[in-house]
C-alpha cells in the first residue's frame, strides 16, 4: 500500500510540473487557429483576380524583347562601321565611325531602345582592340516598362566581340 501511495504522490508531482507547459500550448493553439482563419478569410476575398500578374508578364516580356533589340541593333551597326563605309562615315577610328553610324540609325530607333542611343551619343563606350578582335563595350544600359501605376525597370551591360570583318565572336549581357 505505500508502494501505491509513493506512486500516486510521484504522479501527482509530475502533474503538478507538467501544468507549467499548458500557457505555452494553448498559446500554440490559439495561434494555429488564428492563422488557419485568417488563411480561409483571405482565399474566400481573393475574388480570382489575375489582371495584375497579366500585366507584369507583359512588361517582363517587353523588357526581354528590348533587351533583343538593343543587342541586334548593335550588331547591325557593327557590321555597318567594319563593313559597309558610309560616305558620311570616312573616319578612321572605330569608336567615332560607331558613333556615326548610330547617329544615323537613331531617327529610324524604336522607343524601347532605352538610353542606347544617348549612351553612344554621350561617347559612354568602349571599343577595345584585342590580338585579333574588337570588344565594343556599352555600360549601364538601362529599359523600361509602364502599365499602368506599375513599372519594370532593367539595367545591364552590353559587351560584343567582334573580327575586324563584322563577323561577330561572341556577346555577353550582364546585369547592371
Amino acid at each position: 500500500m505505500k508502494n501505491i501511495l509513493d506512486i500516486i504522490m510521484v504522479i501527482a508531482r509530475l502533474l503538478r510540473m507538467n501544468k507549467r507547459g499548458d500557457v505555452p500550448t494553448i498559446l500554440l493553439f490559439v495561434t494555429a487557429i488564428a492563422l488557419v482563419l485568417s488563411s480561409l478569410f483571405i482565399f474566400a476575398t481573393f475574388g480570382n483576380n489575375f489582371t495584375n500578374s497579366k500585366q507584369v508578364a507583359e512588361m517582363n516580356a517587353e523588357i526581354e524583347f528590348s533587351q533583343k533589340y538593343i543587342t541586334k541593333e548593335v550588331e547591325i551597326m557593327i557590321k555597318d562601321i567594319m563593313i559597309n563605309i558610309d560616305a558620311d562615315c570616312q573616319q578612321k577610328d572605330l569608336k567615332t565611325r560607331f558613333g556615326c553610324v548610330a547617329l544615323k540609325r537613331e531617327s529610324n530607333r524604336l522607343s524601347i531602345a532605352g538610353n542606347l542611343f544617348g549612351l553612344i551619343r554621350n561617347d559612354e563606350f568602349e571599343i577595345i582592340n584585342q590580338e585579333e578582335n574588337y570588344v565594343l563595350e556599352i555600360p549601364n544600359i538601362n529599359v523600361k516598362s509602364v502599365r499602368g501605376a506599375n513599372s519594370v525597370e532593367k539595367n545591364f551591360d552590353l559587351r560584343i566581340a567582334f573580327f575586324s570583318d563584322g563577323m561577330l565572336v561572341f556577346e555577353s549581357d550582364r546585369l547592371g
